[in-house]
């Protein structure tokens, strides 16, 4: 299967626009394609309106709030807009959606790269966390961005690929 959207996040720091993921039946990165923004369509490829990154790492599982903040300190400065309902499936995506709207130098990418390659490694996560050949982090798409600042708004949404 293969992946495209305007951009692809891989949670390395990059941000690849019009790149493709291609990733096996396991959900096993293959390879990342970088096409210097010239997409052409191939056969089984299927193009979104976002764009993609690996999953966000449901922290909540993994730990408590204090033990969450003593891994991640970088996450101490967003405490006060961690959602009410930690055990909402989206409530990761609602912090950063909370972050962005609150926090006007947040960088969308760089939260994403929080949330995901910095929290796997945080954690022990070695499968996930970063779009990269051989891990299998899970992709989601993030739409309804305004792109002219590259930052979520309050009608963002999230759906899970794989």
């Amino acid at each position: 299967m293969k992946f495209s959207a305007h951009f692809i996040v891989p949670a390395d720091g990059s941000l690849l626009p019009k790149a493709i993921v291609e990733v096996d039946a396991s959900g096993t990165i293959v390879r990342l394609i970088e096409t210097s923004t010239e997409l052409r369509e191939q056969a089984g490829m299927e193009f979104h309106s976002g764009l993609i990154c690996p999953a966000f790492i449901n922290l909540w599982q993994l730990a408590n709030t204090d033990e969450m903040m003593r891994r991640l300190p970088e996450l101490e400065a967003f405490r006060s807009f961690i959602p009410q309902d930690t055990s909402h499936p989206k409530a990761i995506f609602n912090w950063i959606k909370a972050i962005q709207e609150n926090v006007a130098d947040s960088s969308l990418t760089a939260l994403i790269g929080l949330f995901t390659a910095r929290a796997a490694q945080a954690f022990n996560v070695d499968d996930a966390g970063l779009i990269a050949t051989g891990k299998r982090p899970g992709l989601i798409l993030i739409s309804g961005i305004d792109y002219a600042n590259f930052k979520l708004k309050a009608d963002s949404r999230l759906k899970k690929l794989i």
